[in-house]
């Protein structure tokens, strides 16, 4: 994986066999990609695009024009964009060799969330509700590539897209989660941190969990790659990678001026409900790209979070016949031996087996904490399950809790090694007082035994 800038010169740019960013930046330029999946960045110019890889997700992305202004036509073999009308300045021509040869043109408008056709990626967040989409090489108004950065990972989307919904992290009062009306957003990005989020909503938003569930690790699941549009129809993409491949992609794209740091941001991820399963799978490829060499270990996460996880039962044939808990345990225990700290919080009985996956394996390598949300009635499943997230992004706001003997629970403003040392213990954490309020900074725990399987 490579990132190849121009100059506002006229330049001519050639990738390798990754999947890479090339970005013309200015001029009339010649762009070449080869095998993998290639993001094309043009700006007002007369560039040339060939890209002659079959199969691949290949996406061209427009920056400084605006959408209206923007036409699509076909010359022969050939794919022009330009900009319309003729007198407009500056002018656009980009000229696609091959009309298969990109599978996504987009007119980056990146502070407006779009679902008339697929939008998904990391969107950096900033003050008051302001979010917008991470253009790889471009700068970034709420992303400093000096900090430490959190991205936020949401699960199944059912029914979201045709009301145009996305979660944020400042909205908890707001929809169905009914949580404290509070600024997380705010108070992460007051502690130093860039705050993410990684949206594959319209790839999230099927009737059944899993069928999202298989996008996240193949692309050859019961409803391949089709992802929703807002008049609630379906459509494809030719040649969408599996969603694990697209977040590490995004996050390698962005945190590629991370390189020279010493010592390197302390980055993390969380992943709530289904998207446990994304952001764990997501990290051990980002860890594989270090281990062959490809990227700095500069640019890869350090700290996973689990927020209330999802996995359905029984094996799945795109996993080689075994279960999502099971994959996300194996990838989950080889991260933690290269040293990758672990948490998890749970708030729903999402684990007994009722509804999911009620394996502990896990256990084994995850500090863990259980909470106990009854300021919701017993039926509202939907607001204890997204308490997970908004007590983990509260807790950074105070030291970790103790319990009745002393001993550090785990939250977000626990040390990463600490992390690791309660993972490599036998006693898990369950809340015993301050359950009846929001608030988790009057919680009690106490220590329990972990639930963990058998030694085979």
């Amino acid at each position: 994986m490579v990132v190849l800038c121009g100059t506002p010169e006229a330049d001519e740019l050639t990738a390798g066999a990754g999947d890479d960013v090339v970005n013309g930046w200015g001029g009339d330029d010649r762009l070449a990609g080869g095998a993998g999946n290639d993001l094309y960045v043009v700006r007002p110019g007369g560039d040339v695009v060939i890209d002659d890889a079959a199969g691949a997700y290949d996406r061209l992305w427009v920056v400084g024009v605006p959408p209206a202004e923007i036409a699509i036509e076909t010359e022969g073999d050939d794919v022009v964009v330009t900009r319309v009308p003729a007198s407009a300045s500056p002018p656009l021509r980009v000229t696609i060799r091959g009309a298969g040869a990109i599978e996504h043109i987009e007119v980056e408008d990146a502070s407006r969330d779009r679902f008339d056709d697929l939008d998904f990626g990391l969107y950096w967040l900033g003050p008051d509700g302001a979010r917008e989409k991470d253009i790889p090489s471009v700068a970034h108004p709420y992303f400093d590539p000096t900090r430490p950065s959190f991205v936020y990972v949401h699960g199944w989307q059912s029914g979201t897209t045709a009301g145009r919904q996305r979660e944020g992290l400042a909205e908890f009062a707001e929809g169905a989660a009914e949580g404290p009306d509070l600024d997380f957003v705010a108070r992460w990005r007051g502690a130093g941190f860039n705050v993410g989020v990684f949206y594959w909503n319209q790839l999230a938003d099927e009737g059944e969990v899993k069928d999202a569930e298989a996008k996240i690790w193949t692309t050859d699941g019961p409803r391949a790659m089709r992802f929703r549009r807002v008049d609630e129809s379906y459509d494809t993409v030719a040649g969408l990678p599996p969603v694990a491949r697209s977040l590490r992609n995004a996050w390698l794209h962005a945190h590629l001026g991370a390189v020279s740091l010493d010592p390197p941001p302390a980055h993390r991820v969380a992943g709530h409900s289904l998207g446990n399963q994304l952001a764990v799978a997501a990290v051990g490829e980002i860890h594989d790209a270090v281990d062959d060499g490809r990227v700095s270990a500069a640019l890869a996460p350090r700290r996973v979070a689990l927020l209330d996880p999802f996995w359905s039962k029984g094996d799945k044939g795109y996993l080689g016949d075994t279960t999502p808990h099971q994959a996300v345990t194996a990838i989950t225990a080889e991260l933690f031996a290269r040293g990758l700290s672990f948490e998890l919080y749970r708030s729903t009985p999402l684990d007994l087996g009722f509804v999911g996956d009620g394996s502990d394996a896990i256990d084994a390598y995850v500090c863990r904490v259980d909470h106990e949300a009854d300021y919701f009635g017993l039926f509202q499943l939907v607001q204890k399950h997204f308490a997970a997230v908004w007590l983990y992004l509260w807790s950074l706001d105070g030291p970790p809790p103790e319990d009745d003997q002393g001993r550090s629970v785990c939250s977000a403003a626990s040390d990463p090694a600490a992390l690791r040392v309660a993972a490599q213990g036998d006693v898990r954490w369950q809340q015993v007082t301050g359950e009846n309020t929001q608030t988790p900074f009057d919680d009690g725990y106490e220590p329990r035994t972990k639930r963990l399987p058998p030694s085979p």
